[in-house]
């Protein structure tokens, strides 16, 4: 069995997913690099079994034309829930500090994707805050409901 070496993400072998292909961390040092700071994940290697899932790279970096899905030459890992990377040790109490903290975060995920699209990079941002604004109204409406 192999599980997606990304913090808190759930894809592994056993889960029989199509469309989630795993890929081993780069041999290229610089490359390597870019992966482990990307994941944030502190004081953590990888070993000759680590991967991560197809869920964390551009769709456009992802090659299945052939009998094997592959990466492009260079791909970087660049998409992760971050909410799950500032929740559990937040103390963030309103929308507004989290929008910043997302900010912050999102300028340490370095991309040195060929051809990268700024719109598009737009584009997912917005879409990580709405997920943010999801996670912040749940997590009031279960406050509310553990009060009442």
């Amino acid at each position: 069995m192999v599980k997606c070496s990304a913090p808190l993400c759930s894809n592994a072998t056993y889960k029989k997913t199509a469309e989630i292909s795993f890929h081993r961390f780069p041999k290229d040092e610089n490359i390597k690099l870019a992966w482990l700071s990307n994941i944030k994940r502190p004081d953590w290697q990888p070993t000759s079994a680590s991967v991560l899932c197809s869920k964390h790279f551009e769709a456009s970096l992802i090659d299945k034309s052939g009998f094997r899905t592959v990466l492009a030459p260079g791909a970087i890992p660049t998409i992760f829930d971050l909410v799950q990377d500032i929740m559990p040790t937040s103390t963030i109490t309103n929308e507004g500090q989290i929008l910043r903290e997302i900010q912050n975060i999102q300028h340490g995920v370095s991309s040195t994707v060929p051809n990268y699209d700024e719109d598009n990079h737009r584009k997912e941002e917005e879409i990580r805050k709405m997920k943010y604004k999801a996670v912040l109204k749940n997590k009031k409406d279960k406050s509310t409901e553990t009060t009442e």
